[in-house]
């Protein structure tokens, strides 16, 4: 991303640069008693075991929900737009494993 490698050698942070492990790369939850990998695209997202057929359907139907009316937050847009369960078992997962 080299709008983002200039703006961080602009602003000075290049020497606090901080890169994520290859292995980190791919995410796992447990869920049920096994670990499952986090989907990191559309079609993962639509094919993994982690979601159910209803939280899949929402995926789907997303586009169709109306802009929030007021400011929200992160947790507030994915429950509102895609349902609580991918908020629980994808976005919070993979939002909480970032450090």
């Amino acid at each position: 991303r080299p709008a983002m490698a200039l703006l961080i050698q602009q602003v000075g942070l290049q020497p606090h640069l901080v890169l994520a492990e290859p292995s980190a790369h791919r995410r796992f939850i447990g869920k049920k008693g096994r670990m499952l990998a986090l989907p990191m695209s559309l079609f993962g997202a639509l094919t993994t075991p982690v979601l159910s057929l209803l939280g899949k359907l929402r995926l789907l139907i997303e586009p169709f929900f109306s802009k929030a009316t007021q400011e929200e937050s992160i947790a507030q847009y994915v429950r509102r737009r895609l349902g609580p369960e991918m908020l629980d078992w994808l976005i919070d997962p993979f939002i909480s494993g970032v450090f």
